[in-house]
């Protein structure tokens, strides 16, 4: 009979923890990146920066400017340079796809998160990170630990 009883407790704190999560994933935002990307019918469309600068403008620069730097992030001066900032681009990519940002309205619509995440993947793939890695590569062999050149020649 005692070892009823704390399985039993177990078997409800397990279910009370259950509906919990079923109720927090039910008020959690939809990916719906993923689902319009997991159509069949949605293929990559070729933006352009013009497309997306607007996007940018509406709908980040509120939060992520001069004044307000939510996150500690500010992305009215980021330049739309994909080897230079592919960390930044990348978390950028993830909060749109996952419908992170923006938190508040306006939000991006289906369409407008997969033509930001499209252009994203696009410019990433048009980057020749061979070219990038070697320049990497060259600066770090001239530049000693304390940030001096090194004289070559």
């Amino acid at each position: 009979m005692q070892l009823r009883i704390p399985i039993a407790l177990s078997l409800f704190a397990t279910l009370l923890n259950l509906g919990a999560a079923a109720e927090s994933e039910k008020n959690a935002k939809p990916k719906v990146a993923q689902v319009l990307r997991a159509q069949t019918n949605h293929s990559r469309q070729p933006y352009s920066e013009k497309d997306i600068k607007p996007l940018f403008e509406k709908h980040c620069y509120r939060c992520h400017n001069g004044e307000k730097q939510k996150g500690d992030l500010r992305l009215d001066t980021v330049k739309f340079n994909f080897a230079r900032e592919l960390e930044l681009w990348d978390k950028i990519e993830e909060q749109i796809f996952t419908n992170e940002m923006p938190p508040k309205k306006p939000f991006l619509s289906d369409e407008q998160r997969l033509k930001v995440t499209d252009w994203i993947n696009a410019q990433k793939e048009n980057v020749d990170w061979s070219t990038h890695r070697q320049a990497q590569l060259s600066r770090a062999r001239t530049l000693r630990e304390d940030g001096n050149r090194i004289e070559t020649g």
